[in-house]
Protein backbone atom coordinates (compact mmCIF):
# COMPACT_ATOMS: atom_id res chain seq x y z
CA UNK A 1 0.00 0.00 0.00
CA UNK A 2 1.49 3.94 -1.05
CA UNK A 3 2.15 5.84 1.83
CA UNK A 4 2.18 9.11 0.26
CA UNK A 5 -0.18 10.93 -2.08
CA UNK A 6 1.37 13.03 -5.24
CA UNK A 7 0.38 16.00 -7.37
CA UNK A 8 1.90 16.49 -10.35
CA UNK A 9 1.83 20.15 -12.32
CA UNK A 10 2.66 20.08 -15.71
CA UNK A 11 2.29 23.41 -17.47
CA UNK A 12 2.53 24.07 -21.52
CA UNK A 13 1.23 26.69 -23.66
CA UNK A 14 -0.63 24.05 -25.78
CA UNK A 15 -1.10 20.71 -26.70
CA UNK A 16 1.98 18.93 -28.79
CA UNK A 17 4.58 15.82 -28.68
CA UNK A 18 6.51 16.70 -25.90
CA UNK A 19 3.47 16.70 -23.45
CA UNK A 20 2.05 13.70 -24.45
CA UNK A 21 5.15 12.10 -23.56
CA UNK A 22 5.51 13.29 -20.63
CA UNK A 23 1.75 12.93 -19.58
CA UNK A 24 2.40 9.04 -20.59
CA UNK A 25 5.09 8.98 -18.82
CA UNK A 26 3.37 9.51 -15.56
CA UNK A 27 0.10 7.28 -16.09
CA UNK A 28 2.67 4.85 -16.54
CA UNK A 29 3.49 4.94 -12.77
CA UNK A 30 3.56 1.39 -10.77
CA UNK A 31 2.01 3.73 -8.03
CA UNK A 32 -1.63 4.20 -7.64
CA UNK A 33 -1.71 7.39 -5.49
CA UNK A 34 -1.29 10.49 -7.81
CA UNK A 35 -2.78 13.28 -9.88
CA UNK A 36 -1.80 15.16 -12.37
CA UNK A 37 -2.76 19.14 -13.51
CA UNK A 38 -1.94 20.56 -16.87
CA UNK A 39 -2.11 24.17 -16.94
CA UNK A 40 -2.38 25.22 -20.76
CA UNK A 41 -2.81 28.47 -22.87
CA UNK A 42 -5.43 26.52 -25.06
CA UNK A 43 -7.96 23.12 -24.28
CA UNK A 44 -6.54 20.01 -24.94
CA UNK A 45 -8.85 17.36 -25.60
CA UNK A 46 -6.89 14.62 -26.82
CA UNK A 47 -7.74 11.02 -25.49
CA UNK A 48 -4.74 10.71 -23.71
CA UNK A 49 -6.16 13.03 -21.35
CA UNK A 50 -8.99 11.81 -20.37
CA UNK A 51 -7.83 9.69 -17.32
CA UNK A 52 -9.77 10.59 -14.13
CA UNK A 53 -6.32 11.06 -12.65
CA UNK A 54 -6.11 14.46 -14.73
CA UNK A 55 -7.52 17.65 -14.24
CA UNK A 56 -7.25 20.00 -16.88
CA UNK A 57 -7.07 23.95 -16.52
CA UNK A 58 -6.93 26.44 -19.46
CA UNK A 59 -5.10 29.43 -18.16
CA UNK A 60 -6.20 33.35 -18.76
CA UNK A 61 -2.50 34.32 -18.25
CA UNK A 62 0.70 32.53 -19.84
CA UNK A 63 3.14 33.17 -17.26
CA UNK A 64 4.32 30.30 -15.70
CA UNK A 65 4.65 31.10 -12.10
CA UNK A 66 0.70 32.12 -12.47
CA UNK A 67 0.09 28.69 -13.61
CA UNK A 68 2.16 26.70 -11.38
CA UNK A 69 0.08 28.85 -8.51
CA UNK A 70 -2.77 27.79 -10.32
CA UNK A 71 -1.75 24.72 -10.38
CA UNK A 72 -0.89 24.39 -6.58
CA UNK A 73 -4.46 26.10 -4.92
CA UNK A 74 -6.11 23.00 -7.21
CA UNK A 75 -3.74 20.47 -6.16
CA UNK A 76 -4.68 18.06 -2.80
CA UNK A 77 -2.20 15.63 -2.10
CA UNK A 78 0.88 16.05 0.11
CA UNK A 79 3.61 16.56 -1.79
CA UNK A 80 3.84 18.80 -4.94
CA UNK A 81 5.75 17.58 -7.93
CA UNK A 82 6.87 20.12 -10.58
CA UNK A 83 8.03 18.70 -13.97
CA UNK A 84 8.19 20.35 -17.06
CA UNK A 85 6.17 19.60 -20.26
CA UNK A 86 9.59 18.86 -22.07
CA UNK A 87 10.33 15.91 -19.42
CA UNK A 88 9.32 12.27 -19.31
CA UNK A 89 9.91 9.78 -16.32
CA UNK A 90 10.40 6.18 -15.65
CA UNK A 91 7.50 3.75 -14.30
CA UNK A 92 9.26 3.72 -10.92
CA UNK A 93 9.58 7.20 -10.41
CA UNK A 94 6.75 7.44 -7.68
CA UNK A 95 7.97 4.46 -6.10
CA UNK A 96 11.36 5.21 -5.58
CA UNK A 97 10.62 8.87 -3.86
CA UNK A 98 7.97 6.94 -1.76
CA UNK A 99 11.33 4.88 -0.49
CA UNK A 100 14.02 8.05 -0.39
CA UNK A 101 11.06 10.16 1.62
CA UNK A 102 10.35 7.62 4.05
CA UNK A 103 14.42 8.37 5.22
CA UNK A 104 13.29 12.06 6.01
CA UNK A 105 9.52 11.21 7.35
CA UNK A 106 10.47 12.52 10.71
CA UNK A 107 12.10 15.71 10.00
CA UNK A 108 10.01 18.54 9.91
CA UNK A 109 12.23 21.02 8.68
CA UNK A 110 12.65 18.55 5.25
CA UNK A 111 11.33 20.68 2.32
CA UNK A 112 11.55 18.21 -0.12
CA UNK A 113 14.16 16.47 -3.04
CA UNK A 114 15.71 18.35 -6.33
CA UNK A 115 16.02 16.09 -8.77
CA UNK A 116 17.99 15.77 -12.28
CA UNK A 117 17.13 16.36 -15.73
CA UNK A 118 19.51 13.98 -17.86
CA UNK A 119 19.66 14.11 -21.90
CA UNK A 120 16.91 11.79 -23.34
CA UNK A 121 18.75 9.44 -26.17
CA UNK A 122 16.65 10.89 -28.61
CA UNK A 123 17.19 14.31 -28.47
CA UNK A 124 19.22 15.73 -31.21
CA UNK A 125 22.37 16.45 -32.06
CA UNK A 126 22.39 19.97 -31.20
CA UNK A 127 21.37 19.03 -28.14
CA UNK A 128 23.96 16.38 -27.70
CA UNK A 129 26.42 19.05 -27.98
CA UNK A 130 24.30 21.30 -25.48
CA UNK A 131 24.22 19.18 -23.02
CA UNK A 132 28.85 18.93 -22.87
CA UNK A 133 28.02 22.49 -21.81
CA UNK A 134 25.42 21.82 -19.32
CA UNK A 135 26.89 18.48 -17.90
CA UNK A 136 30.38 20.59 -17.14
CA UNK A 137 31.50 21.63 -13.87
CA UNK A 138 33.30 24.77 -16.08
CA UNK A 139 30.19 24.63 -18.26
CA UNK A 140 27.68 25.58 -15.32
CA UNK A 141 27.79 26.29 -11.43
CA UNK A 142 25.43 23.20 -10.69
CA UNK A 143 26.28 20.47 -13.22
CA UNK A 144 24.23 17.58 -10.74
CA UNK A 145 21.22 19.62 -12.05
CA UNK A 146 21.82 17.75 -15.78
CA UNK A 147 23.92 14.43 -15.39
CA UNK A 148 23.75 12.28 -11.94
CA UNK A 149 26.96 12.90 -9.71
CA UNK A 150 28.43 10.34 -7.57
CA UNK A 151 27.21 11.89 -4.41
CA UNK A 152 24.12 11.94 -2.75
CA UNK A 153 21.29 13.25 -0.37
CA UNK A 154 22.99 16.53 -0.11
CA UNK A 155 22.15 20.12 0.71
CA UNK A 156 21.33 22.48 -1.80
CA UNK A 157 19.79 26.31 -1.88
CA UNK A 158 18.13 26.69 -5.76
CA UNK A 159 16.71 24.19 -8.01
CA UNK A 160 14.44 24.71 -10.84
CA UNK A 161 11.29 23.37 -11.01
CA UNK A 162 11.83 20.96 -14.11
CA UNK A 163 11.99 18.36 -11.80
CA UNK A 164 10.91 19.89 -8.23
CA UNK A 165 9.72 18.13 -5.18
CA UNK A 166 7.77 20.12 -2.48
CA UNK A 167 5.81 19.26 1.12
CA UNK A 168 2.40 20.57 0.30
CA UNK A 169 1.90 22.12 3.88
CA UNK A 170 5.66 24.03 3.40
CA UNK A 171 3.39 26.16 0.41
CA UNK A 172 0.24 26.88 2.21
CA UNK A 173 1.30 30.65 2.42
CA UNK A 174 4.16 30.59 -0.24
CA UNK A 175 3.25 31.11 -4.16
CA UNK A 176 5.13 31.45 -7.42
CA UNK A 177 6.09 35.85 -8.04
CA UNK A 178 4.27 36.14 -10.88
CA UNK A 179 6.63 38.91 -11.84
CA UNK A 180 9.42 36.61 -12.65
CA UNK A 181 10.27 33.97 -15.68
CA UNK A 182 13.23 32.74 -15.48
CA UNK A 183 13.78 32.46 -11.77
CA UNK A 184 10.23 32.47 -10.48
CA UNK A 185 11.72 29.31 -8.85
CA UNK A 186 14.75 30.62 -7.29
CA UNK A 187 12.63 33.38 -5.79
CA UNK A 188 10.36 30.36 -4.25
CA UNK A 189 13.09 28.74 -2.61
CA UNK A 190 14.48 31.67 -1.08
CA UNK A 191 11.58 32.36 0.51
CA UNK A 192 10.94 28.80 1.38
CA UNK A 193 14.71 28.46 2.91
CA UNK A 194 14.80 31.52 4.73
CA UNK A 195 14.13 30.03 7.93
CA UNK A 196 15.94 26.18 9.03
CA UNK A 197 13.90 24.65 6.16
CA UNK A 198 16.45 22.45 3.88
CA UNK A 199 16.26 21.08 0.32
CA UNK A 200 17.81 17.80 -0.56
CA UNK A 201 19.47 16.97 -4.17
CA UNK A 202 18.42 13.42 -4.92
CA UNK A 203 20.11 11.90 -8.05
CA UNK A 204 17.32 8.70 -7.45
CA UNK A 205 14.93 10.93 -8.84
CA UNK A 206 15.90 12.03 -12.26
CA UNK A 207 14.08 12.86 -15.25
CA UNK A 208 14.86 12.93 -18.69
CA UNK A 209 14.70 16.59 -20.01
CA UNK A 210 15.17 17.36 -23.74
CA UNK A 211 17.35 20.84 -24.00
CA UNK A 212 16.90 23.77 -26.13
CA UNK A 213 17.43 22.10 -30.02
CA UNK A 214 18.38 25.35 -32.22
CA UNK A 215 21.23 28.00 -31.05
CA UNK A 216 18.82 30.44 -31.01
CA UNK A 217 16.67 29.19 -28.30
CA UNK A 218 20.04 28.28 -25.80
CA UNK A 219 20.91 31.58 -26.68
CA UNK A 220 17.51 33.16 -25.63
CA UNK A 221 17.70 30.67 -22.86
CA UNK A 222 21.31 31.38 -21.59
CA UNK A 223 20.62 35.54 -21.80
CA UNK A 224 17.36 35.18 -19.51
CA UNK A 225 19.28 32.94 -16.68
CA UNK A 226 22.14 35.50 -17.02
CA UNK A 227 19.52 38.62 -16.82
CA UNK A 228 18.11 37.19 -13.79
CA UNK A 229 20.79 36.09 -11.64
CA UNK A 230 22.23 39.79 -12.24
CA UNK A 231 19.07 41.61 -11.08
CA UNK A 232 19.31 38.54 -7.91
CA UNK A 233 22.62 40.47 -6.81
CA UNK A 234 21.29 43.90 -6.63
CA UNK A 235 17.93 42.81 -4.55
CA UNK A 236 19.38 40.04 -2.59
CA UNK A 237 23.41 40.35 -1.79
CA UNK A 238 23.57 36.98 -0.12
CA UNK A 239 26.66 34.78 0.27
CA UNK A 240 24.95 31.56 -0.80
CA UNK A 241 25.07 33.25 -4.52
CA UNK A 242 28.78 34.08 -4.66
CA UNK A 243 29.16 31.96 -7.65
CA UNK A 244 26.75 34.16 -9.61
CA UNK A 245 29.06 36.81 -8.47
CA UNK A 246 31.98 35.57 -9.51
CA UNK A 247 30.32 34.61 -12.98
CA UNK A 248 30.10 38.27 -13.77
CA UNK A 249 33.88 39.13 -13.28
CA UNK A 250 34.49 37.08 -16.78
CA UNK A 251 33.17 39.89 -19.30
CA UNK A 252 34.96 42.61 -17.14
CA UNK A 253 38.14 40.40 -16.93
CA UNK A 254 38.20 40.38 -21.15
CA UNK A 255 37.48 43.72 -21.73
CA UNK A 256 40.36 45.02 -19.27
CA UNK A 257 42.33 42.47 -21.08
CA UNK A 258 41.40 43.99 -24.14
CA UNK A 259 42.27 47.45 -23.08
CA UNK A 260 45.74 46.12 -21.51
CA UNK A 261 46.69 44.77 -25.03
CA UNK A 262 45.85 48.07 -26.86
CA UNK A 263 48.15 49.49 -24.07
CA UNK A 264 50.62 46.99 -25.32
CA UNK A 265 51.13 45.53 -21.90
CA UNK A 266 51.65 41.86 -21.73
CA UNK A 267 49.39 41.43 -18.61
CA UNK A 268 47.17 41.94 -20.85
CA UNK A 269 47.75 38.13 -22.41
CA UNK A 270 47.25 36.56 -18.84
CA UNK A 271 43.62 36.46 -18.58
CA UNK A 272 43.20 35.06 -22.22
CA UNK A 273 45.84 32.33 -21.91
CA UNK A 274 43.82 31.60 -18.40
CA UNK A 275 40.51 31.18 -19.86
CA UNK A 276 42.21 29.37 -23.25
CA UNK A 277 43.02 26.78 -20.42
CA UNK A 278 39.82 25.91 -18.91
CA UNK A 279 38.02 26.19 -22.76
CA UNK A 280 40.82 23.31 -22.74
CA UNK A 281 40.42 21.17 -19.70
CA UNK A 282 36.58 21.71 -20.50
CA UNK A 283 37.19 19.43 -23.69
CA UNK A 284 39.04 16.66 -21.60
CA UNK A 285 36.09 16.74 -19.01
CA UNK A 286 33.42 16.28 -22.28
CA UNK A 287 35.64 13.62 -23.90
CA UNK A 288 37.00 11.47 -20.55
CA UNK A 289 34.70 12.34 -17.11
CA UNK A 290 31.43 12.91 -18.84
CA UNK A 291 32.02 10.32 -21.58
CA UNK A 292 30.61 12.33 -24.98
CA UNK A 293 32.44 11.67 -28.62
CA UNK A 294 35.30 13.54 -29.36
CA UNK A 295 33.82 15.59 -32.45
CA UNK A 296 30.35 16.24 -29.81
CA UNK A 297 33.12 17.66 -27.27
CA UNK A 298 34.91 19.71 -30.04
CA UNK A 299 31.91 21.06 -31.43
CA UNK A 300 30.88 22.32 -27.91
CA UNK A 301 33.93 24.25 -27.22
CA UNK A 302 32.64 27.13 -28.92
CA UNK A 303 29.38 26.93 -27.26
CA UNK A 304 30.89 26.66 -24.48
CA UNK A 305 32.75 30.22 -25.50
CA UNK A 306 29.81 32.07 -26.52
CA UNK A 307 27.44 30.86 -23.88
CA UNK A 308 29.38 32.24 -21.18
CA UNK A 309 29.88 35.18 -23.25
CA UNK A 310 25.78 35.61 -23.42
CA UNK A 311 25.11 34.68 -20.15
CA UNK A 312 27.73 37.61 -19.01
CA UNK A 313 25.77 40.08 -21.20
CA UNK A 314 22.95 39.12 -19.65
CA UNK A 315 24.26 39.34 -16.14
CA UNK A 316 25.77 42.73 -16.67
CA UNK A 317 22.02 44.01 -18.16
CA UNK A 318 20.30 42.79 -14.81
CA UNK A 319 22.45 44.26 -12.54
CA UNK A 320 22.66 47.72 -14.56
CA UNK A 321 19.08 47.95 -15.47
CA UNK A 322 17.01 45.99 -12.95
CA UNK A 323 14.21 43.69 -13.65
CA UNK A 324 13.98 41.37 -16.66
CA UNK A 325 11.17 41.32 -18.75
CA UNK A 326 9.09 38.51 -19.17
CA UNK A 327 9.47 37.36 -22.53
CA UNK A 328 7.66 33.44 -23.03
CA UNK A 329 8.31 30.50 -25.78
CA UNK A 330 10.53 27.49 -25.51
Amino acid sequence: MNKYTFSFIVISQEDNMFLKKCIKSILKQNHSNFEIIIITDKKISDEIYLDNRIKKIVSFNNKPSYKRNIGLSNSKNDWIIFIDDDSYINHNYLTVLEYDLEKFKKDSLFLGFGGPGILPEDDNYFSKILDCFFSSFFGTSTKERYSIPQKNHFRINDWLSANLVLKREKLKDQKFDENYWPGEDTQLLSNLLSGQNYLIFNKNIFNYHYRRGELVKHIRQIFRYGNFRGHLIIINFNYKYIKFYLASLHILFLILSFILLLQDYSVGFIYPLFYTTICILYFFECVMINKKKILISLFSVPIFIFSHLIYNVGLLKGILFGRPKIKLGR
